[in-house]
């Protein structure tokens, strides 16, 4: 019987180590990679969702009747390139004080708005769209790092029927 040359090493050789490493150096480089997208990509859909919340707030606005000086108002939404703004009354007026901008993410911009004037408005008491057109009637919110695009398109009575 032959003795062994070293019986009482034990442990793990050169070449194991090195393909241990090397398997674990792939997964983070892996790993980082998928981690250091996903602001980008959470960033569209999250300012998508508030948008949305928006849109139904204003109509809400409207449906209540909640009065601007005493008087029921029309709500609603008015978009530039890299901002909306939410105002009360019938038309977007720049001047008025009321008026609460909504500033989009750096890498954001709206860049289809398919909306008459530029802006959707909810009628006082019944939350309709005022001048809906269903040819104009969708705005498209794009991620200019991902080219990613989310597409939201509103009917008649002011709900939200898709975002694509």
């Amino acid at each position: 019987m032959k003795k062994k040359p070293f019986p009482h090493q034990k442990g793990f050789t050169l070449i194991e180590l090195v393909i241990v490493m090397a398997i674990l150096l792939v997964l983070y480089a892996i790993l980082s990679v998928n981690i250091s997208q996903t602001p980008e990509h959470s960033s569209l859909t999250t300012q998508m969702t508030t948008l949305v919340s928006d849109i139904k707030n204003q109509q809400l606005k409207a449906l209540a009747g909640q009065t601007s000086e005493g008087i029921s108002s029309a709500y609603g939404i008015y978009f530039s390139p890299n901002s909306y703004t939410l105002f009360s009354g019938t038309s977007y007026s720049d001047a008025s004080p009321s008026n609460i901008t909504v500033n989009l993410n750096d890498n954001l911009t709206f860049d289809n708005v398919n909306l008459p004037q530029q802006s959707v408005v909810f009628s006082a008491l019944t939350g309709e769209v005022t001048a809906y057109d269903s040819g104009q009637n969708t705005l498209s919110l794009s991620n200019s790092i991902t080219n990613d695009r989310q597409t939201l398109t509103l009917n008649a009575w002011g709900a939200v029927i898709s975002v694509n």
